[in-house]
């Protein structure tokens, strides 16, 4: 295999240390090569492959009827018959056979993977070189020589020569698929000619949203002022179409995992909007104060500092009445309870004011009492559902 982007050889002299070992170097198949040569065709990796039962890298591989065990495997064209890192092969033998047939081991499918890194760097719309030539049994181990018999049948533009004489293949030109979303923004470049985005600029209209992420969410990539644009807010929590994008959440839901979290209250408190597991779900409790990341929600309280709880302050008015304080979610309702001695328990307060509905961060009540030398009174405050 020729890739554009690595520099190959014109023949196989000179490729492993040309021993029959095995046990040591391998890929014997490899060795004994040197009557191969190359013409308008350059390759850097070498593959030996037809057995079925060869669907990994190995060195030391033997196929029923050959002298010398000849590896499968994808390997460099190199002195030492390095291994190409990650390539995988997969080959069968498809033949309709109800039993085993001795010495049938012939792949006529095989598949191979080889990762683009390990060939320079191949780029979608490359155009690579492929040959292949088919072994026959004999072979010549004589250090002078190292040759193999080869075939007349071969995969590439033409081959000249056969058995164990010089043989000379041209390479087949392939041109690998172009990059369906070159600016790898999210769309196809069909995609973008029917929207009017640019498939070779991630963010056409400029505002920092990446062209595919706003049509996942339902905004016009082609406009960045009002709702689509970088500052829009779809879905009004306070938080940016940039920030949304940024975080992963989804700029048209407040509650982007549905853990029954804002997603502005998670970002507020360094938790994940786009995650509903552990410390970041609704059961979360990551500053270990036994209460939940929702309770903490609820109550308005901070989910990471164990002395944020909501509290009821009192103090006394100059005339003696209790001022009672407490921190509160705007749009919350408080129910206020009391007690008098601790022991029958609380219950609600007496009256018209409770439950009421918060309309500030810090809301307040003067319980005054109908009867001020009844004794002591206990308060307490708590959310209404």
């Amino acid at each position: 295999l020729e890739s554009p982007r690595q520099t190959g050889v014109t023949n196989l002299i000179g490729i492993g240390n040309g021993i029959m070992d095995p046990d040591g170097q391998g890929a014997d198949g490899m060795d004994f090569l040197e009557n191969l040569r190359f013409t308008n065709f350059a390759p850097s990796v070498g593959c030996i492959l037809g057995d079925e039962y060869g669907d990994y890298q190995y060195r030391y591989f033997a196929r029923p009827g050959l002298q010398l065990n000849i590896g499968q495997g994808v390997f460099r064209l190199d002195a030492e018959i390095s291994d190409v890192l990650g390539a995988r092969l997969q080959q069968f033998n498809r033949s309709p056979q109800n039993g085993a047939v001795p010495g049938e081991q012939d792949a006529d499918f095989i598949e191979v993977s080889i990762p683009l890194d390990e060939l320079g760097g191949l780029q979608p719309g490359d155009t690579l070189r492929i040959g292949a030539v088919v072994g026959a049994p004999g072979f010549d181990p004589d250090f002078d020589r190292q040759t193999r018999q080869l075939d007349s049948s071969f995969l590439g533009n033409s081959l000249s020569g056969s058995g164990q004489g010089p043989v000379v293949l041209e390479g087949l030109s392939v041109q690998l698929a172009l990059d369906p979303d070159p600016d790898h923004d999210g769309l196809s470049s069909a995609e973008e000619a029917m929207i009017g985005t640019d498939p070779m600029r991630p963010d056409t209209d400029g505002d920092g949203l990446l062209d595919g992420w706003e049509v996942r969410n339902g905004l016009n990539p082609l406009s960045n002022v009002g709702v689509d644009g970088r500052d829009g807010d779809p879905d009004g929590d306070g938080l940016g179409n940039f920030l949304e994008q940024s975080l992963g959440s989804n700029p048209r839901s407040v509650d982007s995992d549905g853990d029954g979290l804002l997603d502005a209250w998670e970002f507020r408190y360094g938790l994940n909007p786009a995650s509903a597991v552990g410390m970041n779900g609704a059961a979360g409790d990551p500053d270990g104060d036994g209460m939940s990341n929702a309770q903490e929600q609820a109550a308005g309280t901070g989910p990471r500092d164990a002395a944020s709880a909501l509290r009821l302050n009192l103090s006394l008015l100059t005339n003696h009445v209790p001022h009672l304080s407490w921190s509160a979610v705007v749009g919350k309702s408080y129910q206020l309870e009391l007690s008098t001695n601790l022991v029958t328990g609380f219950g609600d307060a007496p009256g018209t004011n409770f439950p009421r509905l918060a309309v500030s961060t810090l809301e307040s009540y003067d319980a005054i009492s109908t009867n001020p030398t009844a004794g002591a009174v206990f308060y307490r405050i708590r959310i209404v559902p």
